[in-house]
């Protein structure tokens, strides 16, 4: 049984893509979620691991960078690393199954001068990570 984590935060580093050996795309990148301050008045910020498959992979890569705010949703598991001192890092892996790139929200809809003689239908969605197309109308909402 998997647990499952939805998150809010920004993109410490741009997103990179990776292809693994059977030719399967991967976009891997790191959330940061900003859980306000300690009592010593540090801030407390968690930082997720996050991997996306599929075509819906290549859309995050191109439309997000260093600090977009973020929306993700998926399956996690607890991922043990070693640093270079010697000493063991537990850290958050998640399988991202949805995202929403919130800065991309701004935007939208379209201004009229870049969709000259287009009408555009697509109402924003979370978007699925397998890339499938979403059509949303009024009366599915």
């Amino acid at each position: 049984m998997s647990s499952f984590i939805m998150i809010t935060g920004n993109l410490v580093r741009d997103p990179e893509m990776v292809h693994d050996s059977n030719g399967n795309i991967q976009c891997r990148f790191t959330v940061a979620v900003d859980n306000g301050k300690k009592p010593d008045g540090t801030t407390d910020t968690n930082f997720y691991d996050c991997r996306l498959y599929g075509m819906g992979s290549e859309f995050f890569f191109k439309h997000s960078q260093k600090t977009t705010r973020v929306l993700i949703m998926g399956a996690f598991k607890a991922v043990e690393s070693v640093r270079e001192d010697g000493s063991s890092k537990q850290r958050l892996r998640i399988k991202v199954s949805s995202y929403e790139l919130i800065d991309k929200m701004r935007d939208w809809p379209p201004v009229p001068s870049a969709t000259q003689g287009l009408k555009v239908d697509v109402t924003p969605a979370v978007i699925p990570a397998t890339g499938e197309a979403v059509q949303v109308t009024d009366d599915t909402i």
